[in-house]
């Protein structure tokens, strides 16, 4: 009898918890089960318009290699305007700027080098954007710009080449004391068996 009493005493509790709590659980449950649902197709979409980036880029190397200049413009647009967010739009401008060089639309090359430092997530590719835009920009003979990009430069491993940079940028300045600091603060941070350490050294050593 006791124990009869006992399960429809729980059974009772369970019930009022039920009343109680019952449509709190089932909405708990439901909002789980959106965000799973949700998470999955987040990452199913992300694996689609991973593949469709990687095809894009893939194509577009291909029409770098057959020097189709308007598909691998279009191709290249295609990717900064519907895939920005993924590396292969970063890399697609950076080939867009290299064109731009070859044909000495330096603006132009400016112009997509600096569409890669305002998109780029990866600090050593924005570093690279912000480098190869500051050669562009003295190429222009803009060495105050060019100054300013070289600034903003944070990656550890380009400081040593955004100091050299500095240093070409000072001499455009006619600025030569401030070009001797540069060079020598990039030369410390070299490596003293490489290529550019030789280089900047020698760019020292003119003035």
């Amino acid at each position: 009898m006791d124990y009869v009493e006992n399960t429809h005493e729980v059974a009772e509790r369970v019930k009022r918890w039920w009343g109680k709590y019952g449509n709190i659980l089932i909405t708990i449950v439901i909002i789980i089960m959106v965000v799973i649902l949700g998470l999955q197709y987040w990452h199913k979409h992300q694996y689609k318009v991973a593949s469709q980036a990687s095809i894009a880029y893939e194509n577009l190397l291909s029409s770098t290699i057959t020097k189709n200049h308007v598909q691998t413009q279009g191709l290249a647009n295609q990717l900064m305007q519907e895939y920005s967010s993924s590396p292969y739009a970063k890399f697609a401008a950076f080939i867009l700027a290299q064109q731009a060089v070859n044909d000495n639309k330096l603006p132009l090359a400016a112009k997509n080098l600096q569409w890669v430092v305002g998109h780029a997530k990866s600090a050593t590719i924005k570093a690279v954007a912000q480098l190869r835009l500051s050669r562009v920009l003295l190429a222009e003979r803009k060495a105050q710009q060019a100054l300013a990009i070289l600034h903003e430069v944070t990656e550890i491993n380009m400081l040593a080449m955004a100091d050299s940079l500095k240093g070409d940028a000072f001499l455009v300045l006619k600025q030569r004391s401030k070009a001797k600091l540069a060079y020598a603060k990039a030369l410390q941070a070299m490596p003293k068996n490489s290529v550019l350490y030789e280089y900047t050294q020698m760019k020292l050593y003119s003035l």
